[in-house]
């Protein structure tokens, strides 16, 4: 294959791709963040999530693909502490979008991954010799607590692991 072969190839399969829609990779992105807050309240922390004082605010992210966005922020009050869930953004390796949780010094990260997938080195896939790996289904997206004590790990969420997360952030 010639050179002006080559570029003339990779120009038709590049005019072949659907342009990147900034938008709806931002109104995905949204849609996963309130999922998130619609299961703390009606799923992981039912019973407990109006006793928590939820507010909710709008912050700015900036994604360098995506430009300046808003999106809702929370903040749980619990005794004298405020545990504050900041969503992080959706163009991210590995995952389709990050939430940020804090209370002073203690941090957390929640990620939106196949609910298969248990840790970031199964995301990754090797090719040898130019040869196409298998596609691995990791099924559809959910949010999964990152656990990075030892070999990073992906938590499956039940409401056990946010109320216990909830008692180790606020102590």
């Amino acid at each position: 294959m010639s050179f002006e072969e080559f570029i003339k190839a990779k120009q038709e399969k590049a005019g072949k791709k659907p342009p990147f829609d900034k938008e709806s990779r931002i109104k995905e992105f949204k849609g996963y963040v309130e999922w998130f807050y619609d299961q703390l309240e009606n799923l992981w922390l039912a019973g407990y999530f109006d006793s928590l004082q939820p507010r909710f605010e709008d912050i700015t992210i900036r994604e360098e693909l995506l430009g300046d966005y808003q999106v809702r922020a929370l903040t749980l009050t619990v005794g004298d502490d405020e545990i504050h869930f900041k969503p992080f953004g959706t163009m991210l390796i590995g995952s389709c979008g990050r939430i940020d949780v804090a209370c002073g010094d203690h941090k957390a990260r929640f990620i939106m991954v196949g609910e298969k997938a248990r840790t970031p080195q199964a995301l990754f896939v090797i090719s040898i010799n130019g040869e196409k790996p298998p596609k691995r289904d990791y099924g559809k997206l959910v949010w999964k607590l990152v656990d990075e004590r030892g070999m990073m790990s992906f938590v499956d969420l039940t409401p056990d692991v946010i109320q216990r997360l909830i008692m180790k952030l606020a102590e």
